[in-house]
């Protein structure tokens, strides 16, 4: 059997859970309704992990597995690779923004920028972003100051 005839093969050579749902669709001829039904899941959510706009969850992966006909380990593996491919143009544009600007605003953003590696990035730049992204969340985790009670008419003392 070759590879192109290998339902795990072609899944585990997708570059994420999306392709590899299209793949196997396509090699099974059905529909997105009918995957979906396979999959006992709606249409909708079938589509969007299709399309890479949403990653399952943990308790969907032994029934994608199956349907995929990979382990639960290659899924995972696929899993990362999806993952990446959805931060990868926000790694980008971080990357591409100069350095005198602000890169990152939001706690998502600091989050995206330090989980993720990009193998064409120089090293000092991931480290650069890791470590000002490890101070934006030190500094969210700062304690506010307390707020003093004020007393009220009936208040004793």
């Amino acid at each position: 059997m070759s590879d192109s005839e290998n339902p795990a093969a072609d899944a585990v050579t997708a570059e994420t859970i999306g392709t590899a749902l299209v793949k196997r669709r396509k090699q099974l001829a059905i529909g997105m309704s009918e995957a979906a039904e396979r999959i006992a899941m709606s249409r909708t959510t079938y589509s969007s992990y299709e399309r890479d706009r949403q990653r399952p969850s943990v308790d969907v992966f032994p029934v994608l597995a199956e349907f995929l006909n990979v382990t639960t380990d290659e899924l995972l593996a696929l899993y990362g690779a999806t993952s990446i491919a959805v931060i990868r143009p926000s790694l980008e544009r971080f990357l591409a923004t100069p350095k005198e600007q602000p890169r990152a605003t939001t706690n998502a953003d600091v989050i995206a920028l330090g989980s993720s590696y990009s193998a064409r990035t120089e090293p000092t730049v991931i480290t650069d972003a890791v470590s000002k992204s490890a101070k934006v969340l030190s500094d969210d985790k700062k304690p506010k100051p307390k707020k003093k009670k004020k007393k009220g008419k009936h208040a004793k003392g």
